[in-house]
């Protein structure tokens, strides 16, 4: 399935990223030392199998203000992901936050300036990975 796709981060995705895995590592096994030395290893590993494949983007404020216009009131923290986006020329935006989604279209899909918002099993069935989520 090589070249497929060509996936894109940031370092305010990234930072996001592990905010939010590390808040579910905590709730799911606690903040003990022990606890807190296998997350960060979890995390070093995480970055060392993601880092080979993934080109990085980073936009800088101030922020592309071109995002759909309830993004203001839905997630003003959102635009950093909406900039790097646009800076990446990304075709999908992969996320399970379906509630900072630009509003669904005539067609039922959640686009806004050519970037489709998907939830990771769409995008993995939209490159022949049907099934696996």
């Amino acid at each position: 399935m090589e070249g497929l796709y060509r996936p894109f981060w940031s370092p305010w995705i990234i930072g996001e990223l592990y905010r939010v895995l590390t808040w579910i590592w905590a709730k799911d096994h606690g903040c003990t030392a022990e606890s807190q030395r296998t997350c960060s290893r979890a995390s070093k590993t995480m970055m060392q199998l993601m880092v080979p494949v993934f080109t990085v983007v980073d936009p800088k404020p101030p922020w592309d203000t071109d995002a759909w216009p309830s993004l203001a009131s839905q997630d003003p923290d959102d635009y950093p992901l909406w900039a790097a986006a646009r800076t990446a020329r990304a075709v999908f935006v992969v996320s399970n936050n379906t509630g900072d989604f630009p509003p669904i279209e005539a067609e039922g899909r959640h686009m806004w300036n050519g970037v489709e918002y998907v939830k990771p099993a769409v995008f993995l069935a939209n490159i022949g990975y049907a099934g696996v989520c």
